[in-house]
């Protein structure tokens, strides 16, 4: 309201004045604790920023966080409140993903005062939207995604005295939002790796264990189950928290690694469970087992101890799985939101198996003996179903007359999904996720195999324009924006940060991807690129080269007001092309 506008009793005006302080402090205060701290929001198109920026003007919305904290500014005259409810129910209708659309708007309608709020001296270049802290964007299974996008915001680098707000005279009385609530984890820092999997309680699995089942002839476990089993040495099967924060701190030591983090990346090739046949499970033993060697070949520098460990996380033993209790349903839905976060990491491993099992996608039966352990749930229980029973689905989900996706009683057989790991959008996802680090070289493809097949970190816009050509396959169609949102999401949280890059064994065309992502490194110093299809004609026809050409492209792709370091080995590049 306007400051000089008289003053009514508490019965009217005053306590509405009140109510409308509230809000715009818990708005204030959403601001701080989920923009600032990360300065990682992006707006995908120039139209979207646009338009945010007329809504807000139409609003009178206003943000300057060049201010003092507005926090601080209102935290006097705010009235204590109960602290924010924690979603009981996670589903299609009041899911963190269903409800990231209406959140988008609904700060705007809210605040609106009566009266167009005075324009601040000074704005940001662009204004910003606080979300409330359960809607992140989300990966969610079974659709409950349907329809939601994210919200993605202009990056501002607030200055560091920025970040620290003037201390008010009297304390809060209110308790701050917890940081787990509002969900922001670091895709560098240990804490943000330690604090999601505590937040999420996601659980890995220990990599002895997994030997175990391999040699025991047993399919992997959901997580339910494997929360009770043991390894032979009596070992839990699943690290604990507490564990884990014991051994990721001193995990790597200089170039020696002594506990690792890895991210299972691969298809579920039945709707029931990943891996029918065992093998994923012996393809990703088989890697742990040379891991040493793999490193040898990719990276010689790094070492691993002879007390090696690593944690891996896989998906299906790791987050609950279907059917789930209220409580577990959270837990998934916090697991799904920043599931990114696992294969984005610096301090993580990625290990992709794009192979599907041999025979098992053979028509019209694959002729494969075993079981496979389901949980049926007309029993209520996990049970044996022969791999021979495996059934492919049509469009809708059915695999025949009286069965269809969800129906009761359940069909107690296998559901077939043959789809290429490559036209898995979710898959495509963890690829790009795992591209982003610092060093895309830790985003192994197993079975391991040598010669330029790595791949390159891709700009949002190409991984769109790629994704929009319906190449991408989805178990939800509704899926596919919020994977392209994510996908630029880290991919510019990852470049706006990086500072150094590390590739190798590219080939020709993945350094062509590389040049159309180098202009998002803003801030990048140190670029090497070892054992990559570099020289080529392009440097052979000197200036006659076109200028699209791949090396040519790539040349003039490099930040060179700002490269300090440039390393180019093992990939053809001599004298000549350098000059």
């Amino acid at each position: 309201p306007n400051h000089e506008e008289p003053h009514e009793d508490e019965s009217g005006t005053g306590r509405r004045r009140q109510g409308l302080l509230s809000l715009l402090c818990q708005m204030a205060r959403a601001t701080r604790d989920l923009l600032i701290p990360t300065q990682v929001r992006y707006l995908e198109t120039p139209a979207q920023e646009e338009h945010l920026q007329s809504t807000r003007e139409e609003a009178g919305q206003h943000i300057n966080l060049e201010a003092p904290d507005p926090v601080e500014a209102l935290e006097a005259a705010r009235r204590p409140e109960e602290p924010p409810r924690m979603p009981s129910e996670l589903d299609e209708a009041d899911g963190p993903a269903a409800r990231l659309a209406s959140a988008a708007t609904a700060p705007l309608e809210k605040a609106k005062p009566a009266e167009p709020a005075k324009e601040p001296e000074s704005t940001t270049e662009a204004s910003r939207l606080a979300l409330p802290s359960d809607a992140m964007p989300t990966q969610v299974s079974g659709g409950a995604a349907a329809g939601a996008k994210e919200v993605p915001l202009h990056p501002a680098d607030a200055a560091p005295e920025q970040k620290e707000a003037a201390e008010p005279s009297e304390p809060a009385t209110e308790e701050p939002e917890s940081k787990a609530e509002v969900a922001i984890y670091s895709l560098r820092d240990e804490d943000g790796l330690l604090a999601y999997c505590r937040d999420a309680k996601v659980r890995l699995v220990r990599a002895d264990f997994l030997r175990e089942l391999l040699a025991e002839g047993r399919t992997m476990p959901r997580r339910q189950e494997a929360e009770g089993m043991r390894t032979k040495d009596g070992r839990p099967a699943l690290l604990a928290q507490e564990e884990l924060e014991a051994k990721l701190p001193g995990g790597q030591v200089g170039f020696t690694h002594r506990f690792s983090v890895m991210a299972l990346s691969h298809s579920w090739e039945s709707r029931e469970i990943p891996d029918v046949a065992r093998f994923q499970l012996g393809v990703l033993v088989e890697a742990l087992d040379t891991f040493a060697e793999i490193l040898e070949k990719i990276a010689p520098a790094q070492k691993l101890a002879e007390d090696w460990e690593a944690a891996i996380f896989v998906d299906y033993i790791c987050l609950y799985q279907f059917p789930r209790t209220e409580e577990q349903d959270v837990y998934f839905a916090k697991g799904m939101a920043h599931m990114h976060l696992l294969y984005a990491h610096d301090d993580t491993w990625s290990l992709r198996i794009e192979d599907l099992t041999p025979g098992l996608h053979d028509r019209p039966r694959p002729e494969l003996p075993g079981t496979a352990k389901v949980f049926y749930l007309p029993d209520n229980a996990v049970t044996d179903v022969a791999l021979a029973e495996l059934r492919d689905t049509d469009e809708t989900g059915s695999c025949g007359a009286g069965c269809h996706f969800g129906c009761s009683p359940p069909c107690p057989q296998l559901h077939r999904n043959s789809t290429p790991y490559l036209q898995r959008g979710w898959c495509r996802a963890e690829v790009q996720w795992s591209l982003a680090r610092t060093a895309p070289w830790r985003s192994i493809r197993i079975p391991f195999r040598e010669g330029r097949n790595s791949e390159a970190p891709m700009a949002p816009a190409e991984f769109r324009a790629q994704a929009e050509k319906g190449t991408l396959k989805f178990t939800h169609r509704s899926d596919l924006e919020p994977v392209l949102q994510l996908q630029a999401k880290v991919f510019r949280e990852k470049a706006a940060e990086a500072t150094e890059l590390v590739l190798v064994q590219l080939p020709e065309a993945q350094v062509q991807v590389l040049a159309r992502a180098l202009p998002h490194y803003e801030r990048l110093e140190v670029v090497e690129v070892d054992n990559s299809e570099l020289a080529g004609e392009g440097f052979q026809a000197g200036e006659r080269a076109p200028l699209q050409s791949m090396p040519r492209a790539l040349v003039r792709a490099l930040p060179w007001s700002r490269l300090r370091d440039l390393e180019l080995t093992d990939s053809g590049f001599g004298d000549a092309e350098a000059e």
